[in-house]
């Protein structure tokens, strides 16, 4: 099965024999270990090809599939991933607005914080994947600045320090 990216989600797409299969189940997971129920899809049970379109990907989403049959038993397929290619509408971080710190969605390469005068406030670099403290920022508006694989993308922060 293979799995691409396009402007509405992630496209998943497979094929089956037609024989003995009752359902299939997509999980999907953002680390390749954690996994969650996707979606359900009934047999038609014919030799055919299935798809469906993910549309709350991950900045990178891995996903497998299970082959359920009559007897209640699944296989289970390899696992492909699929970086996503619009990042836009998908938020690189949380919370927002933050209070001490911002828990990344993505491998970062780079975070710059600006405040609303252009001054940067704030640089780290090398890869992060985890929390990045705001330690030091005052209740406010911020623009910040997030790098994966060489492309830059600005969202607003909104500190508040409640």
């Amino acid at each position: 099965f293979k799995a691409t990216s396009g402007t509405d989600g992630n496209l998943i797409k497979w094929g089956a024999d037609g024989i003995g299969e009752v359902y299939f189940e997509i999980e999907k997971s953002a680390d390749g270990t954690k996994w969650s129920h996707l979606a359900k899809i009934k047999s038609v049970n014919l030799n055919t090809g299935y798809q469906y379109l993910d549309k709350n990907p991950e900045p990178l989403t891995y996903y497998k599939i299970k082959l359920y049959n009559l007897d209640g038993k699944f296989t289970e397929s390899e696992i492909v991933s699929v970086r996503t290619q619009s990042l836009r509408n998908i938020p690189l971080f949380f919370p927002n607005p933050a209070k001490n710190e911002i828990k990344l969605k993505a491998d970062i390469s780079r975070i710059e914080i600006f405040d609303l005068w252009g001054r940067k406030l704030l640089e780290t670099r090398g890869v992060f994947d985890g929390n990045v403290s705001l330690k030091g920022l005052i209740d406010g508006s911020y623009l910040i600045y997030l790098y994966i694989d060489k492309k830059r993308f600005t969202e607003k922060l909104i500190v508040k320090n409640f």
